[in-house]
């Protein structure tokens, strides 16, 4: 379980990381914004992942 958190919490950073860059990279926008789209895109990806789990049939 410890594993399963750690592996979240490195995608979030990740996405974080990569949203702030953009996002000081265009140079207009806040830093803060950075941020949200990263944690919105982390929490877009947490819940397609839930949505595909549930669509697997057994054999």
């Amino acid at each position: 379980m410890r594993l399963v958190i750690a592996a979240h919490a490195l995608a979030a950073g990740a996405l974080i990381i990569a949203s702030v860059l953009a996002v000081r990279f265009v140079g207009v926008l806040p830093l803060w914004l950075g941020v949200l789209v990263g944690l919105l895109l982390y929490a877009l990806t947490l819940l397609l992942a839930k949505a595909d789990d549930g669509d697997e049939e057994a054999p």
